[in-house]
C-alpha cells in the first residue's frame, strides 16, 4: 500500500481482512469501525481505529500497519 496511512480505504480493510467490500460497509453500519467521509462521499477509517477493530475481533495485524513513522530512501550516485 502506498502513501500515508493514518486513513484507510474501505477497499484496504477489505483487502487486510480478506473480505469483500460490502462486509466492511456493514461493519461500518453496525457502529464496529468509525469513518470519516471525504468531500466526494468516500469513506477513511483512522489507523489506530482500524488497529483497535483487528485487535477486538482477533485479525491478525498486518506488518506494514504496525510500522510507525515515514520511512524514507536515500540513493546515492557515486
Amino acid at each position: 500500500m502506498k502513501g500515508d496511512k493514518s486513513l484507510l480505504t474501505t477497499g484496504e480493510i477489505a483487502r487486510y481482512c480478506r473480505v469483500i467490500h460490502l462486509t466492511v460497509a456493514n461493519w461500518i453500519r453496525a457502529g464496529k469501525l468509525s469513518t470519516s467521509r471525504t468531500p466526494g462521499g468516500h469513506r477513511r477509517v483512522p489507523r489506530e481505529d482500524f488497529l483497535r477493530f483487528l485487535r477486538a475481533y482477533n485479525f491478525p495485524i498486518p506488518p506494514e500497519l504496525m510500522q510507525e513513522g515515514r520511512r524514507i530512501l536515500v540513493v546515492d550516485d557515486d
